[in-house]
């Protein structure tokens, strides 16, 4: 978890506060719109704008000239009310979401249940509530997808509201069946043959993943494969070569995890994709599941 006394303090956060030299004075309070709370002995007071070292500190100042011998408070944000964003649109569990740290979009859409398989996400909106109010900026997220860019998406901010369109031939009563929380999906983009999001009923390796996505193309950089988990507040990237064949050592296969997202990227140049490329291609194209076990790769 992030470091709780760099946060903000905001309109409807929860606020645990005791004291440890008088059990009976500790409450729990949700900060008010007009960022006000109010707590036993002090009464009514400013909460919205202060780190909660600063507000611990403002309470002891206040309720120490009712009782000296409270020299110390703690005040921990149990529910982060105020850093809220909205998600609507196609995606499995569309609503307000709050957040500690509001995360990129990527990771934003996956907490919203991932989007459904009709959603356009080369053309994602986001309209901005708090800052820069009003405007709106047309996201393709598939291009920072395929390029492991997405440390430079555009971030968001409190207050603003996520669009996810359908994509123009999806049937308008199309719902999802049941929300991601109780399926297993995962997402695969970049140079395979049918990207897109995939529900599956059992754990998959990352070869019987591609082989779900169509297998590669012959432009798959297979080098350079990333999978983007998700790790408490921030995502985890781990950087896979598949074409590293020094040694055809048994390995354990890398297993995925629901809201997985797998990116293969192309290669920056056409032509011949060699003969290790072409040797996984087959794999993969034909189903081999007895190779797959053999082939070796490295996480950076």
């Amino acid at each position: 978890m992030a470091d709780t006394e760099e946060y903000i303090i905001g309109p409807e956060d929860e606020l645990e506060i005791t004291f440890w030299q008088d059990r009976m004075l500790n409450t729990t309070v949700r900060v008010g719109n007009d960022g006000r709370i109010v707590i036993p002995v002090v009464g009514s007071m400013t909460a919205a704008g202060l780190k909660p070292s600063q507000l611990s500190r403002k309470i002891v100042e206040k309720i120490s000239i009712y009782n000296k011998s409270i020299t110390q408070a703690s005040v921990v944000v149990t529910r982060y009310g105020s850093n809220k964003i909205y998600i609507t649109g196609q995606v499995h569990q569309p609503g307000k979401k709050t957040f500690e740290i509001i995360p990129n979009l990527w990771d934003a859409i996956l907490e919203a249940g991932g989007p459904t398989e009709e959603a356009a996400l080369n053309n994602v909106t986001v309209i901005r509530g708090e800052f820069e109010k009003g405007k709106k900026i047309v996201i393709d997220l598939p291009q920072y997808l395929n390029s492991g860019e997405i440390s430079k998406l555009p971030p968001l901010y409190k207050g603003d509201t996520v669009f996810i369109p359908a994509l123009p031939n999806a049937s308008p009563n199309t719902r999802p069946v049941s929300p991601l929380a109780r399926q297993k999906v995962i997402y695969i983009y970049g140079a395979v043959r049918l990207p897109g999001n995939y529900t599956i009923s059992e754990d998959l390796t990352l070869f019987q993943a591609l082989g779900l996505a169509g297998s590669i193309t012959e432009l798959a950089d297979l080098s350079k494969v990333r999978i983007i988990s998700q790790s408490g507040l921030t995502p985890t990237i781990t950087l896979v070569n598949l074409n590293d064949n020094h040694q055809l050592v048994a390995t354990k296969p890398i297993q995925l995890n629901a809201n997985d997202t797998i990116i293969v990227p192309a290669r920056r140049f056409s032509g011949n994709p060699g003969f290790w490329n072409q040797f996984i291609l087959e794999i993969l194209t034909t189903g081999a599941s007895v190779a797959i076990t053999i082939l070796l790769y490295n996480s950076f």
